[in-house]
């Protein structure tokens, strides 16, 4: 964009409000005024293109009426040459005019169109003449690709692509190309086969933002550096597990508190949301920081209150991955993660800081001090050569495992209480199993998880049908590759279609229906879930850190709590909404139920 003339034509800002109607405004600039980083003399004529791109974004739900600001400031004269304007537009533009002469205005119009059509079919061509060898996928449009088609809930965009395009396609979205991986048997020969090509991490402006630059492991790409880190993790895990007991002990301990706080709101619609919360992050924080919170600890609300940012922001914010130069506009998404960022490294840090200066190599008090004791070790291990892992690495590390362990437990606690709660048969059922193996005397413990095959096979149903991490986090291909008999380039971002894989009609008999019977087989034994379209914690290099803590959690945190209490509607109020809420995860909407003990 170059500046014109005092009395020339400059197109300010393209966004996008309705395809089929493109509307031209004009603005009259009275005196100086900074657009985009470019100076608009006095009286300068700026043309206005509004285009769709304001409708994708979650900011925009009823157009830019709301936000007429990021296309022209408040002491900007707008004329618009139309024969009619948009009441909610008209609200916003403080002078405007109509007309019924347009001739003008059909000549801008006119202009408009060439140019459009001009990137559109340039668009078209490339699309069209681009390698053959590639996946297929439908036509992108211009600037924007196929974000429209994935929509505001991907999942569901891509699995419909699926449909069409197979089980593995490509798309653009933004300055990005991208593969969707659609099936369980190219998902496993990408990431378990193929491992190397398929596990890099794209560069991505909010993903940067929170691993400071790709310090942290989930975020960070295939190197060295991360096969070091993952490594240092991985023997923390190891040096501070070591028995299951004390590991059962602990998590039991939360649960048990979880209990007596559900007991206290027996017979009250009640929303179990930041209860579950604080028995998974007192859990997590034990093994990470050695600390525990109550409800009203102003720490635990600091935590509770930026992890949900987290959420808000990935839900609204991550058009800055695909469009990176919207970061230079206001965005409520990027300003939410910028704060969580901020609000979580004040904590990290000084519970770093803490651990640092009280640490003696022959104590180890929790996982920090693990990290602390392997980084040392591998800094040892390692001096003569270039590798070396710094302070942030081990902070970010710390962050990856608290950040997962909070995510996946809590999530699908409250997903299998929604699911139990709206499917009363299958509560009843596992109730039978808990009182014909453990009776009413004890709680159940994990020694007894190979006794309790329904119990097993809901969660595993939990995990399918509520599908935590629909697409996974973003992969690349560090190589040029194969899959499927197609060319995947370096550098390509690869989307891992989970929610697809767990809804395949092919693979699941009923995917939609709520039935932990389809992980039993005939003689009531667990199936091995290796065999299934199932991959809910990832596969490969890049599965999740704390599975194996993950799922001694939903173990004990199902069986104690369907143990001791029966959950239902509330007489007064609404079974939970089984449509998730796309963000950092897929999350239940809120919802209340009714807690009853059991004996």
């Amino acid at each position: 964009m170059k500046q014109k003339e005092k009395t020339g034509l400059t197109i300010t800002h393209i966004t996008y409000v309705d395809w089929m109607s493109i509307q031209l405004r004009f603005a009259l600039i009275r005196d100086q005024y900074l657009v985009i980083g470019l100076t608009l003399m006095n009286s300068a004529h700026v043309l206005v293109i509004i285009t769709f791109a304001v409708n994708i974004d979650p900011y925009f739900p009823i157009g830019i009426h709301s936000r007429f600001d990021r296309i022209v400031a408040a002491h900007v004269e707008t004329t618009c040459y139309a024969k009619e304007l948009s009441p909610e537009i008209a609200r916003e533009m403080k002078n405007y005019q109509t007309y019924q002469h347009y001739g003008m205005a059909l000549e801008l119009l006119a202009l408009a169109f060439v140019m459009i059509s001009a990137v559109l079919l340039y668009s078209v061509l490339s699309h069209v003449t681009d390698n053959p060898k590639l996946p297929p996928g439908p036509m992108p449009l211009p600037v924007i690709g196929n974000m429209l088609q994935m929509g505001m809930t991907p999942h569901y965009g891509l699995t419909s692509l699926a449909k069409k395009f197979g089980k593995i396609f490509r798309l653009s979205v933004g300055i990005h190309r991208m593969v969707v991986v659609n099936s369980i048997d190219l998902a496993r020969e990408a990431l378990v086969k193929k491992s190397s090509d398929f596990a890099g991490r794209p560069r991505l402006y909010t993903a940067d933002l929170i691993s400071r630059g790709g310090k942290d492991i989930a975020f960070s790409d295939f190197s060295p550096t991360w096969k070091l880190q993952r490594k240092v993790a991985h023997s923390a895990l190891k040096m501070f597990g070591q028995g299951i007991k004390p590991i059962e002990e602990k998590v039991s301990q939360e649960i048990d508190e979880l209990i007596t706080r559900f007991q206290a709101v027996e017979g009250l619609a009640h929303d179990p949301q930041d209860d579950v919360v604080l028995a998974v992050i007192n859990i997590i924080c034990a093994f990470v920081f050695g600390s525990r919170y109550d409800l009203e600890n102003p720490e635990f609300r600091t935590i509770l209150n930026y992890n949900q940012q987290f959420v808000q922001g990935f839900r609204a914010g991550n058009l800055v991955d695909y469009f990176p130069w919207l970061r230079h506009f206001p965005s409520k998404g990027l300003d939410l993660i910028r704060q969580a960022v901020k609000d979580r490294d004040i904590i990290l840090q000084r519970k770093f800081d803490e651990h640092k200066s009280s640490y003696q190599d022959c104590v180890t008090r929790d996982l920090t001090d693990a990290l602390i004791k392997a980084m040392k070790e591998s800094q040892s291990e390692e001096q003569d050569k270039v590798l070396s892992l710094t302070e942030d690495h081990v902070v970010l590390t710390m962050n990856d495992i608290f950040s997962a362990g909070l995510e996946t437990t809590s999530t699908c606690v409250l997903w299998a209480l929604a699911y139990l709660v709206r499917n009363p048969k299958v509560q009843q059922r596992i109730h039978q199993e808990l009182d014909d193996v453990i009776g009413r005397e004890r709680l159940p413990e994990l020694a007894d998880k190979a006794n309790l095959p329904y119990l097993d096979a809901t969660i595993m149903e939990v995990l399918r049908y509520s599908s935590l991490v629909p697409l996974l986090f973003p992969h690349s291909t560090t190589a040029d590759t194969t899959l499927d008999g197609y060319e995947i380039p370096k550098d390509t971002i690869v989307l891992f279609n989970v929610w697809a894989m767990h809804h395949d009609e092919k693979e699941w008999d009923r995917p939609f229906e709520f039935d932990p019977s389809r992980f039993l087989d005939a003689e009531g034994k667990v199936i091995c879930p290796g065999t299934l379209s199932y991959l809910p914690f990832g596969a490969g290099r890049r599965v999740c850190l704390a599975e194996s803590l993950g799922k001694i959690q939903l173990f004990l945190f199902i069986s104690r709590l369907l143990h001791k209490f029966q959950f239902s509607v509330p007489s007064n109020g609404e079974a939970p909404d089984l449509e998730g809420i796309f963000g950092a995860s897929l999350c239940p909407k809120p919802y209340s139920l009714n807690i009853e003990r059991r004996y």
